[in-house]
């Protein structure tokens, strides 16, 4: 029986038919949302483009090929150079080449110009996957599949980190799958032969093709099939032989016709062959079937016997068995009006690739990636085997790619755990072999689907923890402030201070930057040039302040320090600790109207870790956010009540934040698109600045809100905006600078007003600045606690500000470790912070969640090369609340009603029984009950307090 897969398929659920004019337009919103979802895609790929670890030698090789593919064109190129990539990726470097050259001007392009194919393959691969299934599922299964394809982690890892090209390949075979669905079988045959061409793994697609459509086909269609393919192997194929054949076809010099026509199919054999015996192992990378066998590891000889066959043949036979179980489960559904079938044999078949046959690299389960996504989506049953193959992708491929990787020092104790375990029999449970058996696990898995396990389940519900987790929202209590307010804000504040200030003294020495930051605040005591000038001065003079404050005394030339002089030169530090801890009160409790919110996210912040020791360190970290976090008050006080003087709250704030440390112009940026988003939504609004309802086009309408607003008012708000954002904060900057300017012989007249008063005028301090931004942008220093920017949640690199071996069994240290609990948790907070912002327009989580990633990700594309874990500390705060309101949502939150309808999605009867379970920690209208929830939060916050007391002996 033939389907006509030309017109969109019927749906598996008649139901979730989207066929009426409703169906449209919701069909055409969901287009519309995706358009917007992958351009996201496509800006998060460019930006992890720049991630500061590379697989030089994929990259550099694709590099070099296409310099040599424009040096000497397709027609020579495998005579001046070896490849084992098939002539059509040839052809397709050589014209990225050519477009590139205009804006890089060099025959080799740079990294990222070669990375970003593969980007762009990615964003394509996911329109075609949202193509695929648009009509056949429901539109929003649909729509969602797409985008999680986009940002998954092994397509983003794959293409954006490593640079490969794996995308490619993957385009081309959901390609050759669009053609299977509308029955085309000459395209679909041109298509494999062009798969073939790009990698090897396109074979692959070749028994899925034939296997889907021989029933489906006239038998004279098929030897037409065959010629298209094969003409379009040797079309692909003979420029490569061109030199081979002389130039052209000459058949008097003794070249026959026969052979210019074999010669390209003679030389693409030759080659493939080649490039199978490039890798002859077991499993060079894969962690499949292969890691199993004794010895348990990659890199051994697939010409070891297994039985009575070597690894190689046995890799075939079970690969061709799997191809013929694929065939009759098509051929048993070919009735099946659904394009399910034609999924699932896809994802078996390249999954299958990956797990069965020998040879194989950790990359080349990423075609299955995106037929598992499609697969998953026509039924819901086979979600967790798609993420789960996901998981233990990313942890193969990543942990690969850092085990190549020199940079990666970190990695050797990720490489014990992968390389050693403990030995059950001949098997060495190491954690490659436990992730090769999870693997088995859900390929197993994935094969029972071939024998009718389970019904189809479209998407028409949400697994309840998903609902659950989505539609959560607990109703927050407002709450008038009252005296407990202040009673809680200055318990924490005092509490903190005293804890803080118990042995401060200790150790007396100047430990990690305090060489830097406790000198130069002695030295602007004694009046002397100071040494350290890399920071603007705010920080240092707070630091001379604590000294001043208990009349220390001190001499530059000492080499040793009393405990009351390490004492003097970190109070200060102390304090503004404590203050930081009050102004975080009193955001989060203006933010929310909530005491309990407030209090657990200044709980947070108290027991983090290197909050703690930076409030006990004369640096400089401290007291930047502590006027971060009093500039944020400041606009979000001016956002809720539209008083005019909380915005020289936040001028103030961020002034001084940027005279201690310039990294807070990540937090300045933050605060400047809040300013010109409030200037958008609210203020544009009050000016009048609204379209006529008689405008049609934008330009009338443009036209129309200018005319109609009220250019004083809004010109008066600029200027405003100029003066808090721009001329307040610069004025305080300057102002930081007048100890210095003031150094030297002459009058304190002739020094505050002279431009060049010797070494220390205002013209020093303007040059400073760019001998400042020259410093961190060139500071190609090493050190042994840098880390990336994107490992800091993680902590994989702490910091030990000081270490020291008493050599009689006794060892002292300053550890700089983040709570476990509060940034491990910090990211995803963040990210649900953003999404409840976007969902509930909340203005509160929104600005909470844009300052605490601006903090944080313009790290990684700042100029300073040499970077450390307790930069985080600036998003620490901001992250801490958003914990803390995600804690009193788990609390609060009422119990999850049943789904409503939703379009193309049908609910469960209204009468379904509930029953408690485990005493009503599980409840079966969803997994988290509101005890189980609550349960959590305590578990939580225990987990908090529990690791700030086992590290306290390390932070002080």
């Amino acid at each position: 029986m033939s389907m006509d897969l030309s017109a969109p398929m019927p749906d598996d659920f008649p139901e979730l038919a989207e066929s009426t004019a409703g169906g449209a337009s919701l069909t055409a919103l969901y287009t519309r949302k995706l358009w917007v979802w992958l351009g996201l895609s496509f800006l998060l790929h460019l930006f992890l483009l720049h991630f500061p670890y590379e697989f030089t030698l994929d990259v550099n090789t694709f590099r070099s090929w296409t310099g040599t593919l424009i040096q000497q064109t397709p027609l020579h190129f495998y005579d001046h150079t070896w490849s084992d990539y098939p002539p059509l990726f040839m052809d397709f470097l050589w014209l990225w080449g050519l477009i590139q050259m205009p804006f890089t001007h060099s025959v080799y392009p740079t990294e990222t110009w070669m990375k970003l194919p593969a980007c762009l393959a990615d964003i394509v691969n996911g329109y075609l996957i949202f193509s695929l299934l648009k009509g056949r599922v429901a539109i929003r299964s649909a729509f969602k599949t797409a985008v999680l394809y986009t940002f998954n982690p092994v397509v983003l890892f794959v293409s954006c980190i490593w640079g490969q090209v794996d995308a490619i390949i993957t385009m081309m075979m959901l390609l050759i799958m669009v053609f299977v669905l509308l029955n085309w079988l000459i395209p679909a045959a041109v298509a494999c032969a062009a798969a073939l061409l790009v990698k090897p793994q396109g074979l692959f697609m070749w028994p899925v093709v034939f296997q889907s459509m021989w029933y489906k086909q006239p038998l004279r269609k098929w030897p037409l099939a065959i010629l298209a393919g094969t003409v379009t192997v040797w079309a692909v194929v003979l420029p490569s032989v061109w030199s081979k054949l002389g130039g052209v076809v000459n058949l008097g010099a003794g070249l026959s016709l026969p052979a210019a026509v074999a010669e390209p199919f003679f030389w693409l054999a030759t080659m493939m062959n080649q490039t199978g015996q490039n890798y002859p192992y077991s499993t060079v990378n894969a962690f499949n079937i292969w890691m199993l066998p004794p010895p348990n590891e990659t890199w051994k000889p697939d010409s070891r016997i297994l039985f009575f066959l070597p690894h190689y043949w046995w890799g075939i036979l079970l690969m061709s068995a799997l191809i013929v179980l694929v065939g009759v489960y098509l051929y048993r559904n070919r009735n099946v009006a659904g394009v399910f079938p034609y999924f699932l044999a896809a994802a078996v078949t390249t999954s299958g690739v990956y797990m069965l046959m020998t040879r194989m690299h950790e990359r080349y389960i990423f075609p299955a990636i995106a037929f598992l996504a499609l697969a998953q989506a026509c039924n819901r049953r086979m979600r967790w085997i798609y993420w789960g193959f996901s998981i233990t992708s990313f942890l193969t491929i990543s942990y690969v790619f850092f085990f190549y990787n020199d940079k990666s020092a970190w990695v050797e104790g990720v490489k014990s755990v992968m390389d050693t375990g403990p030995m059950l029999g001949n098997l060495k449970l190491s954690g490659a072999v436990i992730l090769s058996l999870m693997n088995i696990w859900l390929f197993g898995e994935l094969v029972s689907y071939l024998f009718g396990r389970g019904e189809m389940v479209q998407d028409v519900a949400e697994y309840p923890l998903v609902r659950q987790l989505r539609t959560m929202a607990a109703a927050v209590k407002s709450q008038t402030l009252a005296l407990a307010d202040y009673s809680i804000a200055l318990a924490y504040a005092l509490g903190f201070f005293v804890l803080a200030t118990w042995r401060l003294g200790t150790p007396n020495e100047e430990i990690f930057d305090e060489v830097y930051h406790a000198r130069t605040g002695m030295e602007y005591i004694a009046g002397i040039n100071p040494y350290e000038w890399t920071h603007p001065p705010l920080a240092k003079l707070c630091v001379a302040l604590g000294i001043l404050l208990f009349h220390g005394e001190f001499s530059l030339k000492a080499t040793t320090w009393t405990v009351a002089q390490a004492f003097d030169w970190r109070f200060m530090s102390v304090v503004f600790g404590s203050l930081t801890l009050v102004v975080v009160y009193a955001l989060t409790r203006s933010m929310f109207e909530n005491r309990a919110i407030a209090a657990i996210a200044t709980g947070l912040l108290a027991l983090d870790g290197v909050f703690f020791v930076q409030s006990r360190v004369a640096m400089t970290n401290i007291y930047e956010v502590c006027f971060i976090m009093l500039g944020t008050l400041g606009a979000w006080l001016y956002i809720k009540t539209q008083h005019n003087r909380w915005l020289f709250v936040m001028a103030l704030g961020l002034g001084c934040a940027l005279s201690s440390r310039w990294s807070t112009l990540y937090g300045w940026g933050g605060l400047g698109l809040v300013w010109l988003w409030y200037l958008w939504t609210v203020k544009r609004r009050e000016w009048g600045a609204e379209p006529d309802s008689s405008a049609k086009t934008r330009v009338d309408k443009v036209r129309s809100a200018l005319g109609r607003m009220n250019w004083r008012a809004a010109l008066q708000w600029l200027g405003l905006g100029v003066v808090v954002m721009f001329l307040i904060p610069a004025v305080i900057y300057l102002l930081t600078y007048i100890p210095y300017v003031l150094q030297g012989d002459g009058s304190w007249q002739y020094h505050l007003f002279s431009w060049n008063a010797g070494d220390h005028g205002w013209g020093k301090v303007i040059a400073q600045q760019h001998d400042m931004y020259e410093y961190h942008a060139h500071l190609n220093a090493t050190h042994p606690y840098s880390s990336p920017w994107w490992s800091w949640p993680f902590m994989l690199r702490p910091t030990w500000y000081y270490f020291h071996d008493w050599k009689n069994g006794t060892l002292s240290g300053v550890w700089a470790i983040g709570n476990p609990f509060v940034w491990w948790a910090s990211v995803p907070a963040l990210a649900y912070a953003g999404f409840l912002a976007w969902r509930d327009r909340n203005r509160a989580l929104g600005l909470i969640s844009l300052l605490g990633f601006f903090q944080w990700v313009f790290w990684g594309v700042q100029p300073r090369p040499l970077l450390y874990m307790h930069y985080y500390f600036e998003t620490v705060p901001f992250a801490c609340i958003a914990i803390a309101f995600v804690c009193y949502q788990f609390w609060q939150a009422p119990e999850v009603a049943a789904p409503t309808p939703d379009e193309g999605e049908a609910t469960a009867p209204a009468d379904k029984p509930r029953r408690a379970w485990l005493g009503g920690w599980v409840d079966e209208s969803g997994p988290l009950s509101p005890r189980m929830r609550r349960g959590l939060v305590i578990f939580y916050l225990v987990g908090v307090v529990a690791c700030f007391a086992f590290f306290y002996p390390l932070l002080s």
